[in-house]
């Protein structure tokens, strides 16, 4: 029983069925294994809080160090772009747009169409504000002039300049300002717009591409694949461009490890955050959707967590998911571990090291024999049945436990009564219970085959007759 073979134990429970021994050796083993499964996490019995709040600090504070790494590394470059006061053209993306406009109906087209008004709208409110401002100083202007004109009707357009700026204050700074004004009109009017601008035109696409993939319409392909081309003709505009890409380049080559996070199935439920700055996801359901993830985005969740307090906690809180209600100091039955390994295994060889791998398997093949014993032992009931069966196959081999010595003298001729007398005289078998033992235990055979053998000289008929009949031999 405790050597959890199953012959061995059919034998001993054929001959001593009730030794009390066997229950507490079973419990000194269980002892000893749930000590080895405690040792996985280090001895921890973490709750479900205790594992999400770790497994949240570790990640939130690896992203927080990466975005924080994107920013000051496209910061300046982007800074520069956002101060340019020149203006481009966006042929490339002004070409495809109308050509794909010509082409497509419907929600296609009007899709087209936002995006194409997306710089041209903003330039046009912008002139607007600055036509006004423009109207404005113009009336001012015209008003003093008209008054200088009643005044000095004859002057000429020299004297007239001379005259203003003695006369009306801040005169040629509102001259100035009215050029720069009609010349940011004309700016503004020209398709031409500044490099800050194409680059936040893009984001709006972008943030568009975005949405159109989650909303009903994501199945439009046409639509979407246009989209992805009208950004795509806007980047090469900007590419064109003094300020550039750049720090477009360096955002998303930045990005990689940070979209590693906030992308991955698993890694984004500790790190998303609704429109409020709340996390999406409560502390306490996070280990559950561990154990729901795939396979590779457990690795990967683990790989972000390694040497950290929330590598041993999650192992721990799994290890007692696979214990389960067993009490202290025990296992789990056969059946809950083989069902929990079998069905988490790929799960499992995630989280786990192949040593930590090993100790599961060791507990679940001891937990296996154990219960083929004691579904074999179950078989049994009374040793009696064990019994007889041993004795029959042990006699097959050695023959009856019992000997009739003078049965020979039934083949003696002239020997009155010699039938009756053949059996009336029995004996014990002497090399039966030697040969026996010799087939149940296999350490007395050896010694048996390893003895030398002993030389001995031929005996007469008549004395080795009454030895026999004596019961010496």
């Amino acid at each position: 029983e405790v050597a959890l073979n199953r012959d061995i134990s059919n034998l001993h429970n054929a001959y001593a069925p009730n030794l009390t021994g066997v229950d507490a050796k079973r419990a000194y083993n269980d002892e000893i294994l749930r000590n080895k499964l405690n040792a996985i996490g280090d001895n921890l019995n973490p709750s479900a809080v205790e594992v999400g709040e770790a497994g949240r600090s570790k990640i939130q504070n690896t992203l927080n160090s990466l975005e924080t790494k994107r920013t000051n590394a496209s910061s300046d470059l982007y800074k520069n772009l956002q101060d340019s006061q020149n203006t481009y053209p966006i042929s490339n993306f002004e070409n495809y747009t109308n050509n794909a406009i010509i082409d497509e109906l419907g929600d296609i087209e009007k899709g087209l169409v936002k995006h194409k008004n997306i710089l041209p709208t903003k330039y046009k409110k912008l002139a607007e504000k600055s036509k006004a401002e423009l109207s404005k100083l113009e009336k001012e202007l015209d008003k003093e002039v008209m008054q200088l004109d009643k005044e000095y009707p004859n002057l000429n357009v020299q004297a007239k300049e001379q005259v203003l700026n003695q006369l009306v204050p801040a005169y040629s700074e509102k001259v100035l300002k009215m050029h720069a004004l009609k010349a940011e009109v004309a700016a503004l009017e020209s398709g031409r717009y500044k490099p800050g601008h194409i680059d936040k035109a893009m984001s709006e696409i972008g943030n568009n591409i975005t949405q159109l993939k989650r909303s009903e319409k994501g199945g439009n392909k046409s639509l979407l694949r246009h989209f992805k081309k009208q950004k795509e003709e806007m980047l090469k505009d900007l590419s064109t461009t003094p300020e550039g890409s750049a720090h477009r380049d360096v955002y998303s080559q930045y990005s990689k490890p940070v979209n590693a996070i906030t992308r991955d199935k698993l890694l984004k439920k500790f790190v998303g955050k609704n429109e409020f700055d709340q996390y999406r996801v409560p502390t306490d359901d996070l280990p559950r959707n561990i154990m729901k993830a795939p396979k590779e985005n457990i690795r990967n969740y683990m790989e972000h967590i390694r040497g950290n307090e929330a590598e041993d906690l999650t192992k721990a809180y799994v290890r007692d998911m696979y214990i389960g209600k067993a009490p202290e100091g025990s296992i789990p039955t056969y059946d809950k571990s083989n069902n929990f390994l079998r069905t988490r295994k790929e799960k499992i060889n995630a989280i786990y090291s192949p040593e930590e791998l090993s100790s599961f398997d060791e507990i679940n093949n001891y937990l296996k024999n154990r219960a083929e014993v004691s579904r074999s032992n179950s078989t049994y009931g009374s040793a009696t049945a064990p019994k007889l069966e041993m004795q029959a196959k042990v006699q097959s081999y050695l023959g009856s436990p019992t000997q009739q010595p003078l049965e020979m003298i039934k083949n003696i001729p002239g020997i009155p009564f010699k039938h009756w007398a053949s059996k009336q005289f029995m004996r014990p078998n002497p090399n039966y219970s030697v040969l026996e033992e010799a087939l149940i235990d296999p350490m007395f055979a050896r010694s048996l085959l390893e003895r030398q053998p002993i030389a001995k000289r031929r005996r007469n008929y008549l004395p080795t007759l009454f030895n026999v009949i004596n019961g010496n031999e």
